[in-house]
């Protein structure tokens, strides 16, 4: 995987003002146990990826994707998830579809508007991507993270094969809509794939959007699943349980399948209520998961792709940082020492004010703090380890400091802020794997 772009700022007013229901501490696979999950999908299918520079064609066994916007590794990525995810499209859907389906992807939103318009689609504006049952064909463009460039890809290639299995049209909008977003949220490594997770952090966290909203005002579950409004959020996350709750994946499945042959209609709210669950526990039901459902980790800054439930990739030409939600008194992970650059957690937070404390280990093997208090930026060497080529890293918090232990020593390092945890770079790309705290 390459640096796909350097982002000076990543504003996420969705992300950074949505409510913190898991400011409790976790650990990095609590929320996901019990949970029915989709199976994870090792595979290095065959890409072929044609273009100059500007434009790609890529070509899978099952996908065209026209791309723009992107370099090649990204464009190769893309084909590749593409792939990948076929299988686990064809396993959820039960059957495989016929034919080499088409992708546009284009570098911007006037390139989507453009290709839009010329394959006579008009009327959406303000659409990241589109599914169109007419021309049979995915378009997206670009969006401000790597990560949910993927998200995005996947959501219109769930709407796309679920439209040739057994047609969208007429569907309830949770359901059309609940499928695409719960199984695009995925964790990719580059080679393995899972669909349909609990994303250890993205700056969408939609999920803690829509605990946000059933806290404010639980929706009415016969208006939605006979096909009223629902925000995606909350789709996404009746999806969730539904597929994940093994009370009730089951009878969820066999209703699925009886939609798609047609004996039953999705927006049959009495044939749903016999088949799977009556509405008032279905309701209790989705307000208990949802707030164990949440992301563990949330961006503060620049970019960060999660590859599994313990494992994220970051890069930065300058400083990027996440943080575990809630105060977190031990954080451990395995990370390769740095060729260059510096990698590090954040060890100390304040969710009221934004101000951060990060600990860095750099390329000769110093530790350093970095810290923005108040707005008062500092960033002091308080010691050095010994180095080795994939370090364990553990951290413990104390009244008044953190003691930082990686390689051969520890460094004890002043913290004015609450214990925290989480993850830290500073002109380095790296994958941050083993994650776990208390």
């Amino acid at each position: 995987m390459t640096l796909l772009y350097l982002l000076a700022c990543v504003d996420s007013p969705d992300a950074l003002d949505s409510a913190d229901p898991a400011d409790s501490g976790d650990t990095a696979d609590t929320a996901a146990d019990g949970f029915v999950e989709e199976e994870v999908l090792c595979a290095a299918p065959a890409v072929d990826v044609e273009g100059d520079g500007l434009e790609w064609s890529v070509t899978t066994e099952h996908y065209r994707l026209d791309i723009a916007g992107f370099d090649e590794a990204e464009a190769t990525q893309l084909g590749t998830l593409a792939e990948v995810a076929w299988s686990g499209l064809s396993a959820y859907f039960r059957g495989d579809v016929d034919g080499r389906l088409e992708v546009f992807i284009a570098a911007d939103q006037a390139g989507f508007a453009a290709q839009l318009a010329a394959d006579g689609i008009s009327g959406l504006e303000g659409a990241g991507g589109y599914y169109d049952p007419t021309t049979r064909r995915a378009y997206l463009f670009r969006q401000p993270t790597a990560y949910y460039s993927r998200v995005l890809m996947l959501h219109e290639l769930v709407h796309q094969y679920q439209d040739h299995r057994s047609a969208i049209s007429g569907l309830p909008g949770w359901y059309v809509e609940g499928l695409a977003e719960a199984l695009s949220r995925h964790h990719w490594d580059g080679e393995c794939l899972q669909l349909r997770v609990r994303s250890l952090l993205s700056w969408e966290d939609p999920a803690a959007a829509a605990s946000a909203e059933l806290d404010a005002a639980p929706p009415d579950l016969a208006s939605v699943l006979g096909g009223g409004a629902v925000s995606r959020p909350v789709a996404q996350e009746l999806v969730r349980l539904l597929s994940s709750d093994p009370a009730l994946a089951p009878s969820f499945d066999d209703w699925r399948a009886r939609v798609a042959s047609g004996a039953v209609s999705a927006s049959d709210v009495s044939a749903f209520e016999a088949a799977v669950l009556p509405l008032g526990d279905l309701s209790d039901a989705l307000l208990d998961f949802v707030p164990r459902d949440q992301e563990p980790l949330r961006p503060l800054y620049l970019d960060w792709i999660p590859q599994a439930a313990d494992q994220a990739y970051g890069f930065s030409a300058a400083s990027a940082a996440a943080r575990v939600k809630g105060e977190v008194q031990r954080f451990d992970m395995e990370i390769a020492w740095p060729e260059a650059g510096s990698v590090g957690t954040v060890y100390g937070y304040d969710p009221a004010t934004g101000d951060l404390e990060l600990a860095f280990l750099s390329a000769d093997g110093s530790v350093s703090r970095f810290a923005v208090i108040g707005g008062v930026v500092t960033w002091d060497g308080y010691g050095a380890v010994t180095a080795e080529d994939a370090p364990s890293w553990s951290q413990t918090a104390a009244a008044d400091h953190t003691t930082v232990t990686v390689g051969g020593g520890s460094v004890d390092l002043p913290r004015a802020l609450a214990p925290a945890g989480g993850l830290a770079l500073y002109g380095a790309a790296a994958v941050f794997s083993g994650l776990s705290w208390e």
